[in-house]
């Protein structure tokens, strides 16, 4: 299953702050909970990918990590974020010489 943006989840814009984030993720908690649904595997699954939207989003350092793309959708790095940390050593010292 693809991950899709965080924010998309849980309904809110890359600017909301931690209170609506929260109060988006209760919303959806309380609409999709497998408890409220048992044997509906698509709900479970919106359900868990909430859970995981919330986990990263309400973390002010993961949240800053997910929209620099330093961290997927599972908190995992990225392949930028192994790169060494972008553009530069390598090449040092000396000029071209003939």
């Amino acid at each position: 299953m693809a991950k899709r943006d965080y924010y998309d989840v849980l309904g809110v814009g890359k600017g909301a702050d931690a209170g609506e984030i929260k109060k988006a993720y209760r919303k959806k908690a309380k609409e999709l909970h497998p408890d409220l649904h048992p044997n509906d595997e698509e709900k479970a699954n919106a359900f868990k990918e909430a859970s995981a939207a919330f986990e990263i989003l309400s973390d002010e350092e993961k949240r800053a990590q997910f929209d620099r793309g330093e961290i997927d959708a599972d908190g995992n790095p990225t392949g930028f974020a192994n790169a060494g940390g972008g553009f530069g050593g390598g090449f040092g010292g000396g000029g071209f010489r003939q």
